[in-house]
């Protein structure tokens, strides 16, 4: 479980950091295009306020020249809706730029909702990992109840065994060495036994 788990805790670290380079890469771009674009909504809003001053004056003058009789209120009219006209465009402006606003503060919170997102399943599987090698560490100690020196062992550190199962071949100490020895039969004569 712990190797397996590991691998896993690798994987998901290295899509983390694919991931988020690509973040970061496609963030820097939308926030390099939200740039560009308030500069423009920037340049636009600059260029209505000139705009609108110029038509208020115009829109004040021709009230004034109402007011002498000196020309009709179909002209005032007329100064008067290009003067909101372009309050109006300066107003949609206004809004588009506050929505460029949201726009980066949307993309923000993505971002940072997926990179938690991903954190906090690394977590989640680094804590496995440690639950793992704790429970392995703690585990049951297997004592031999004969002195010996080991000759052969069956399974290796973490694997599962269940109780009954054979882990270790052990001979006794005390034990003399026995071998079986295979002598082809021309040579058996050559061989002494003591």
């Amino acid at each position: 479980k712990i190797k397996t788990t590991q691998a896993q805790l690798k994987v998901l670290q290295a899509q983390d950091a694919d991931m988020t380079a690509r973040e970061d890469k496609n963030d820097s771009a939308a926030l390099a295009d939200y740039k560009k674009e308030d500069q423009a909504l920037f340049d636009a809003m600059a260029s209505y306020k000139v705009q609108i001053e110029a038509d208020q004056k115009e829109y004040d003058n021709k009230q004034s020249l109402l007011q002498k009789g000196l020309i009709t209120q179909g002209d005032v009219n007329k100064a008067r809706d290009a003067l909101y006209g372009v309050k109006g465009q300066l107003a949609d402006t206004q809004v588009k730029e506050s929505q460029i606003a949201t726009d980066e503060i949307k993309l923000a919170r993505d971002t940072q909702t997926s990179r938690n997102a991903r954190l906090k399943e690394i977590n989640s599987t680094k804590l496995q990992v440690e639950q793992y090698t704790a429970e392995r560490d703690a585990g049951v100690q297997v004592v031999c109840n004969y002195s010996g020196r080991v000759i052969e062992k069956l399974v290796e550190r973490g694997s599962p065994v269940a109780a009954k199962d054979r882990i270790i071949t052990v001979e006794a100490e005390n034990a003399p060495m026995l071998a079986v020895i295979y002598v082809p039969a021309a040579e058996g004569k050559k061989v002494l036994l003591n």
